[in-house]
């Protein structure tokens, strides 16, 4: 009988939202407001959407200061808001967030994560799902402050 292991290559793909101001088109603004705004890695094949969803207000590009007291751009989920990674090549296998601070974080019960993975949130001080999927789906349930995100790195995988 033989037998083979193979493990599969994992790449990562990095939005860095500070950088969006400084993209040569299409540059992002303060303030600017993000609901049906999609950011796609062709190398990676993967792409970010930002939305309403069944939020009052959209999602926006904000600037706040993070934990330290220094103003950082950000993505702000809103209540009802939603952030959707997507692929149709790969299989998203992680998602890290760098959040601006723990009251700006997914945490507790004010989130809702899709597919439901492994997500340690303040637990660990970590902020990474773990699972495997094509479509992953954070919404931000009851922050009224917003959930304000100014970085997530997914590591991705070839699909099967």
């Amino acid at each position: 009988m033989v037998c083979c292991s193979v493990n599969a290559q994992t790449a990562t793909e990095t939005f860095n939202f500070p950088k969006m101001t400084d993209i040569p088109t299409g540059a992002w603004t303060i303030n600017q407001k993000l609901d049906g705004v999609s950011i796609v890695r062709k190398k990676s094949n993967l792409t970010m959407t930002f939305a309403t969803a069944d939020g009052k207000k959209a999602p926006e590009y904000a600037i706040d200061a993070n934990n330290k007291g220094v103003d950082v751009q950000a993505a702000c989920l809103l209540p009802g808001n939603t952030l959707t990674i997507s692929t149709e090549k790969k299989n998203i296998v992680s998602v890290q967030f760098y959040y601006l601070s723990k009251s700006k974080a997914a945490i507790g019960k004010n989130y809702q994560i899709t597919p439901e993975g492994t997500y340690p949130g303040e637990k660990a001080y970590t902020y990474i799902w773990t699972g495997k999927t094509q479509k992953f789906e954070l919404k931000n349930l009851t922050n009224k402050a917003g959930i304000e995100i100014h970085k997530i790195v997914v590591t991705y995988e070839d699909a099967e």
